[in-house]
């Protein structure tokens, strides 16, 4: 087998099954959901050291609509401290899935369209791979 056409399985492979990985990772963006009222009680802060630098992550409570109270720490970090504490905030999560909720800012929901962009990029770059393979196997055969 050439190794052109190797190539292009193997990495259309990899590349559409990064792709999926990816976007099946990336929190919901639509806006469909319970709206609930949240308050920002403390940043997380964690070192990375791959990066050397500090990651932020605001850390929410807020009352579902039964009114049992959660907190969750924000999927996503940034270099920066996005929220301050005490700022209310808008979550957002699945009716009757409380524990998947998520932060609905524009700092966050950036980072999400930067993710599923990333995501659809790897996903027709894998596919064009893979369509160059099967066109390659049938102008051989």
């Amino acid at each position: 087998m050439d190794m052109g056409v190797l190539i292009k399985l193997v990495g259309g492979l990899c590349m559409l099954g990064i792709g999926v990985r990816q976007a099946l990772q990336t929190p919901l963006l639509r806006r469909a959901g319970v709206r609930s009222p949240g308050s920002v009680v403390r940043m997380h802060r964690e070192w990375n050291p791959d990066e050397n630098v500090w990651l932020y992550a605001p850390v929410v409570a807020f009352h579902d609509e039964h009114g049992s109270k959660h907190e969750f720490t924000a999927d996503i970090s940034t270099t920066w401290t996005s929220h301050q504490r005490g700022e209310q905030v808008t979550v957002l999560y699945p009716p009757g899935r409380p524990e998947v909720a998520w932060l609905k800012s524009g700092a966050h929901t950036g980072m999400r369209l930067v993710s599923a962009g990333l995501s659809a990029i790897l996903i027709l770059v894998g596919l064009l791979l893979l369509g160059s393979f099967v066109r390659g196997l049938l102008s051989a055969g």
